[in-house]
């Protein structure tokens, strides 16, 4: 299946397979639950869409996203890579603004990995979490450590732009109980609250100073 083959894009890319080693670095801290105050949740993460436009940056979507009214989609159920980008039926020239919530059940030290193709960013708690912004081919952030202190649901917002050829978008984790390989975060674990509608207001934002295209 596609998203069995990940790649690390370094200085060299360097080929990893899903049972790839678990990275030894501090862990990311200080992330608090969102307040959902007893509200109904609905699947996946709320999307918001931009077609049409050929971008090598973050920061030219970010123009776009601010200047351009984007197209509501239908909820992103789980991140993986399909035929399609995303919740559309279209495999290229796709932007995408998503928002929502990831649960947390246990405390402890989740390893979270994310693989792209083209460029991404993601926050958890407003926390970047994940910054490959700019075009690429396939690479993955490598396991990210964070962690969690209290159980629950917490806010989720990703910017991810598409613009030719091949796509990936896939986020995967091993909770703190677990052993062994990251697995993709399953459906269950999206969610977002009726009404939730991504943008500008929403989007992570890009390093001004990040321009490097590989």
């Amino acid at each position: 299946m596609l998203h069995r083959f990940r790649h690390i894009a370094l200085a060299a890319l360097i080929a990893v397979s899903p049972a790839g080693p678990v990275l030894a670095q501090e862990a990311l801290a200080g992330f608090e639950p969102a307040e959902i105050n007893g509200q109904a949740l609905s699947p996946g993460l709320a999307a918001t869409y931009w077609r049409g436009n050929r971008f090598d940056l973050m920061l030219q979507m970010h123009d776009v996203v601010h200047r351009a009214r984007g197209e509501p989609g239908e909820p992103v159920l789980q991140l993986d890579t399909g035929r399609s980008v995303l919740s559309t039926n279209s495999q290229e020239l796709v932007a995408a603004v998503l928002k929502g919530l990831i649960h947390f059940e246990e405390a402890g030290t989740y390893q979270v990995e994310f693989v792209s193709n083209d460029g991404i960013l993601v926050e958890i708690d407003g926390q970047m979490v994940h910054a490959d912004p700019n075009r690429h081919s396939d690479s993955t952030s490598g396991p990210i450590p964070i962690q969690i202190d209290t159980p629950g649901w917490y806010d989720l917002d990703i910017a991810y732009f598409q613009k030719k050829g091949s796509h990936r978008h896939e986020m995967y984790w091993l909770p703190p109980s677990a052993e062994g390989d990251l697995d993709l975060v399953p459906a269950a674990a999206f969610a977002h609250l009726p009404g939730t509608t991504p943008g500008p207001e929403t989007m992570p934002e890009p390093d001004p100073d990040d321009t490097f295209v590989r």
